[in-house]
């Protein structure tokens, strides 16, 4: 734009006027075929120059504050904001659904207990524990009452219980006692072989079975 235009614009809004509709007559004609266009119609020309002057500055849209999301805009936002909290739902859903690991689990408590080599057999049979229970008894060590007490608290028999029998034995090289006590039912007896240093502390259970007398 020319420097005469400028100072134009600048000017008088009677002379911005008139510059406004030279410009468009201007424009139009170099529109226009090869023959000169005719002249347009002087309310053409202001209505279209109101037009460009009601027009807003490109700068003053540019500084303008924070335009106020629409609804349209709103639901758009939530439907995001939406499909990231289900996103995070399902990974965390996916971490405590995941499958067993690959890598075989240690073995169980009740494996452990099952894979224990089993007690010793006992040391005398039946008919020999009821040969015992007919004969006088050896308790050997536990003929004393104080560590005889002490030997049956360990074992968890009360300290008062009564003992009906006893005879000393060997297991695997180990000096034992046999010790018989009686059982729930009248009719049998409980048999129990202990280290000859049975005590509270110490039970030292070698083997134990129940009989019929």
């Amino acid at each position: 734009m020319s420097s005469d235009t400028g100072s134009t614009i600048d000017g008088d809004p009677a002379e911005l006027d008139d510059a406004t509709s030279t410009r468009v007559r201007r424009e139009l004609a170099l529109l226009g075929s090869e023959a000169p266009a005719p002249d347009v119609p002087g309310d053409v020309t202001a209505r279209i120059g109101a037009a460009l002057r009601a027009a807003p500055r490109p700068d003053a849209a540019h500084s303008a504050g924070p335009r106020r999301l629409s609804n349209a805009q709103r639901a758009g936002l939530g439907v995001g904001v939406g499909a990231a909290v289900l996103a995070v739902a399902v990974g965390a859903a996916a971490l405590v659904d995941e499958p067993e690991p690959r890598f075989p689990r240690g073995p169980t408590a009740s494996q452990i207990t099952a894979d224990r080599p089993a007690r010793a057999a006992f040391p005398l049979t039946d008919d020999e524990l009821r040969n015992v229970l007919a004969s006088p008894s050896d308790l050997g060590p536990f003929t004393d009452p104080a560590r005889r007490a002490d030997c049956l608290s360990g074992l968890g028999h009360p300290p008062g219980v009564d003992v009906v029998g006893g005879r000393r034995v060997e297991m695997a090289g180990t000096a034992a006692v046999v010790l018989l006590l009686p059982a729930p039912e009248p009719q049998r007896a409980v048999a129990v072989a202990v280290d000859q240093t049975c005590s509270a502390a110490r039970p030292g259970l070698l083997a134990e079975t129940v009989f019929d007398r």
